[in-house]
């Protein structure tokens, strides 16, 4: 009878691991191991890289024998569910990685035992409520990232991080901003908005991108369709008005010839910007 499969590796820190799993003195690497849990190894380790895995979860308590723990890898898992307790205890973390995933809501004091946390990356999920208190705790953060997420207001969330100095929130609309917002980040360095407009919400921050000159663009200007239609309308009927005027002056006879040439000048130039090539050409830059 062939023996059953082993499913734990011994190494001579963390103990047992799961197979697929790679150990570097006190640091656990399970990247890819198809995990659907959290591996139980020992309390010492100081990194935990599970990314590429199963997790659909994370159940409360579930880091809290790791204390020892600084770093936390959980990218491109399945995670749609965030337990208010499931970081509790890891108060020497410093990373925590939680990109690409499905999270939906970060429910208040689910960081507030992460007092040592200095990145946070919740780039990349669905995450459609934060209020004040979510972010409580983080008196150490300096970066927070949380790009490409399905926020549409923002609270004042800053002042529980006093500390942050890079704060990545592009793509998100932030209807309700304010300039209170950002004023207790007095360390605040480099933001990261959707538009260059709320830069001047920030007026303290060094560099605030995107960079822009301010000047609005075509897509500003004729992304809406009664606007872009009212211009079609209004460049029509200059057209038409000037190559009226061409038309009579050259039946009617005038002393001043000079005088003439400048107005059929001026009119073949309006009739060439107000053009349906040029219109056209502006219309496909707006969309």
């Amino acid at each position: 009878m062939l023996p059953s499969r082993v499913t734990h590796t011994p190494t001579a820190v963390l103990g047992l691991v799961p197979e697929l799993c790679k150990c570097r003195e006190l640091e656990l690497d399970c990247d890819s191991a198809q995990l659907r849990d959290v591996p139980a190894v020992a309390i010492n380790v100081t990194m935990m890289s599970l990314q590429r895995n199963r997790l659909h979860k994370l159940k409360e308590n579930t880091f809290f024998k790791y204390q020892s723990l600084q770093k936390l890898y959980l990218q491109h898992n399945r995670i749609q569910d965030v337990s208010p307790d499931a970081f509790r205890g890891l108060y020497n973390l410093t990373r925590l990685y939680l990109s690409y995933n499905r999270i939906s809501v970060l429910k208040p004091g689910v960081f507030q035992d992460l007092h040592k946390l200095e990145w946070l990356i919740l780039e990349n999920n669905i995450i459609h409520q934060i209020s004040p208190m979510t972010f409580s705790g983080l008196n150490s953060l300096v970066l927070l990232v949380m790009l490409n997420n399905s926020l549409t207001k923002l609270d004042d969330v800053c002042r529980e991080m006093p500390r942050l100095n890079w704060l990545s929130i592009e793509g998100i609309e932030i209807g309700n901003i304010q300039r209170r917002m950002f004023e207790p980040l007095k360390y605040l360095t480099h933001i990261y908005f959707k538009k260059f407009q709320y830069c001047g919400y920030a007026p303290h921050v060094r560099s605030c991108k995107p960079n822009t000159d301010g000047i609005s663009s075509f897509e500003d200007l004729l992304a809406n369709i009664v606007l872009r239609v009212f211009v079609w309308v209004v460049s029509a009927t200059t057209c038409f008005g000037n190559i009226f005027v061409i038309c009579m002056r050259s039946y009617i006879r005038s002393e001043n010839k000079l005088h003439a040439m400048c107005i059929i000048s001026l009119c073949c130039e309006s009739c060439r910007i107000s053009s349906p090539r040029t219109l056209k050409l502006l219309d496909r830059c707006s969309s």
